[in-house]
């Protein structure tokens, strides 16, 4: 069977940005492809740029490095193809434009909101000045839940107001912009926090005028506050214990949603320990690998080492030692880095491989919940405690002893975390 010239090929006709990584991508037909070549000219002038040479692969991509080329450029490439006995066949001409990511940023936003509404204002810009093609708002809360989007507006002006903006509450904005050659440009989840007077609707301690007796009365509310547990066993009959998955509730009689401090003395935490690795690689073998700092795929039919790249695209890519995930927004395949981590990476960049895998409970010493829905969490794993506040790290404290002292304070949505080892 005669080899076919590659088709389907990407990027075509759009434009990506040269100070990332590229993928050039095709797919054959006829005879199996034994080595490829792609060559990328300028358009304007027919200049070449860049000449891979013959590679010799089955793999039906090439990664263009990042400032390979240049932005402001529009460019055309070939591809040709070899079977195993040398005959070729080469692609039609495939053009595409390098253009810059557009910037995109907020004007006015402030860390702190004093309204139950704000008119948020943006701006743009785009390094070889293409003019913006459109623009939206998006407003998170603290959970990164969408609660509200303004309309994909067509204008160079970018500002919106939103309104119902709760008191003592934590909200996220981001603004995403396209340029005119379609390329996104987003500010990222920005946090900000909603405060602002609210008339008092009670007092904890009343005055009342006692005319008869020329007095006055002080009345407040005094609250007990009592924990649960389903644990019955006690440590020197003053010390319950709640090891072995045993808890204690203390779920009523108080709120976490002003500033507080909180001690705790516990003893005898279980340490677990885990590879955290915010960059490591996927390798397809045989048999298990020893190295831990690598991800382990089996391929009984693999007998040596094949790292696998992890590729996100709209359409399957016809590549080699890949793994694909499905995602209608990247048109040109993107490939991720590989982490692996207690929760999930802000950067979206990342595969993220999940460590805890439904264990969560049995690192968490304390979980305390307010009536906005934030919740903040202390763990215990490889060998530290870890503050977190929904899911996100504040901070981690290293101390060796079989018994702490321990107290955690939240001035002004800071929290803190302090150890101390007890003798």
């Amino acid at each position: 069977m005669a080899i076919l010239k590659p088709s389907n090929i990407s990027p075509s006709n759009i434009s990506v940005d040269a100070t990332q990584q590229i993928v050039v991508s095709w797919k054959n037909y006829g005879d199996r492809q034994y080595a490829y070549q792609v060559k990328i000219y300028k358009n304007i002038d027919n200049s070449l740029i860049l000449d891979s040479g013959k590679i010799i692969s089955f793999n039906n991509f090439h990664v263009i490095n990042a400032n390979t080329l240049t932005n402001g450029i529009q460019y055309k490439y070939q591809i040709t193809v070899w079977n195993q006995i040398n005959e070729t066949a080469t692609s039609d001409w495939i053009v595409f434009k390098c253009s810059s990511t557009p910037i995109c940023s907020f004007t006015n936003l402030t860390p702190t909101i004093l309204n139950t509404s704000y008119v948020f204002q943006g701006s743009y810009s785009q390094a070889e000045n293409v003019p913006i093609k459109s623009w939206q708002m998006i407003l998170y809360n603290s959970y990164d839940e969408i609660i509200g989007t303004s309309p994909i507006t067509y204008s160079s002006i970018i500002e919106y107001e939103f309104a119902g903006f709760k008191n003592e509450n934590d909200y996220k904005i981001e603004l995403q912009v396209y340029s005119q050659d379609n390329l996104l440009g987003t500010t990222g989840k920005i946090p900000f926090h909603v405060r602002y007077e609210v008339p008092k609707t009670a007092l904890s301690l009343e005055a009342t005028k006692i005319e008869e007796l020329a007095a006055i009365r002080l009345q407040w509310n005094v609250v007990q506050i009592i924990g649960k547990s389903d644990s019955s066993t006690f440590v020197d009959n003053e010390k319950i214990d709640v090891r072995n998955g045993k808890k204690v509730y203390f779920d009523s009689g108080f709120n976490i949603n002003n500033n507080f401090t909180l001690k705790l003395w516990i003893e005898s935490v279980t340490n677990y320990n885990f590879n955290i690795l915010p960059s490591t690689q996927i390798v397809s073998y045989n048999v298990p690998l020893s190295d831990t700092t690598l991800i382990w795929l089996e391929n009984s039919s693999q007998s040596t080492q094949l790292p696998m790249q992890v590729v996100v695209s709209k359409e399957q890519p016809n590549f080699g030692d890949i793994l694909w995930i499905e995602d209608e927004k990247f048109v040109v395949p993107k490939i991720l880095n590989v982490s692996t981590d207690i929760y999930a990476p802000t950067d979206t960049n990342n595969l993220w491989i999940d460590l805890l895998g439904g264990m969560e409970e049995n690192l968490k010493i304390l979980k305390m919940q307010n009536n906005n829905g934030e919740f903040i969490s202390l763990l215990y794993f490889n060998n530290k405690f870890h503050l977190y506040k929904n899911n996100e790290l504040v901070t981690s404290l290293s101390i060796s002893s079989g018994k702490y002292y321990l107290y955690i304070q939240q001035i002004n949505d800071t929290l803190t975390l302090h150890a101390e080892a007890i003798a």
